[in-house]
């Protein structure tokens, strides 16, 4: 039985919403929206990557919501005490536009995922719960394998997004970027992975039913290391 897609009103708003932030350095909140939860101390770390991420929420001490339903997490290792980019840096990454390029299509839904849990298989990763550090209905990408280093950025709403037109935090884009991913949307729920072909379309790398995971892309599907460019999140 087909899962019912969650918060779909989101497809076009939040793609808009992530290339504005990415790309122009406009505002990812809704009006209304507090900038930070109540008495938490801002890290001149996550305090960098808010300027990043103008207009950015905070979530909590290391996590960011750059755009609904988009959040950017840091990495244990990563100094609290100090900037992640320089402010010259900064400046650089907002001025550097993002890629103006469509929507993926999606593939036919025949097409079976490369490796898949079964949902029998939830019951021993915490029902509902978090799986590795991703929390339930959202999709987890880590630019390092192994789940417990590297910068980490997740979504929940269903919906193309291309990691070219969001900004990397130590530098860069996120596209290129993606050693590790967890899966943990609603059972059955399909995510699709593509690479720009640097031209005109988008090539499909491989797909995932949740609940799925894999902690090395660089081991068990080398091919796929290192350049996922975007993610079609959420489909059924």
């Amino acid at each position: 039985m087909a899962i019912p897609k969650r918060f779909a009103r989101f497809l076009l708003a939040t793609t808009a919403a992530v290339t504005v932030v990415a790309a122009t350095g406009g505002s990812a909140l809704a009006a209304g929206t507090s900038a930070k939860p109540a008495d938490l101390k801002v890290s001149v770390a996550l305090q960098s990557l808010m300027e990043l991420y103008p207009g950015s929420e905070v979530v909590s001490e290391d996590t960011l919501r750059i755009a609904p339903g988009v959040d950017i997490t840091m990495p244990p290792d990563q100094p609290r005490d100090q900037r992640v980019l320089s402010k010259e840096a900064v400046k650089a990454a907002l001025a550097s536009p993002g890629p103006v390029r469509p929507a993926a299509s999606l593939p036919a839904k025949a097409l079976a995922p490369v490796r898949a849990i079964k949902p029998a298989e939830r019951a021993s990763a915490a029902a509902g719960g978090s799986v590795y550090t991703c929390e339930y209905k959202y999709l987890c990408l880590w630019a390092d394998a192994g789940f417990i280093s590297g910068y980490k950025i997740r979504f929940y709403d269903c919906a193309f997004m291309d990691l070219g037109a969001i900004n990397f935090p130590p530098g860069g884009k996120w596209n290129d970027k993606v050693s590790a991913y967890v899966n943990n949307q609603t059972d059955g729920a399909n995510t699709y992975f593509y690479n720009w072909n640097g031209v005109s379309s988008w090539n499909l790398l491989f797909s995932s039913t949740a609940l799925d995971w894999n902690s090395n892309i660089g081991v068990d599907m080398p091919a796929y290391n290192n350049v996922i460019d975007g993610v079609h999140v959420c489909d059924t």
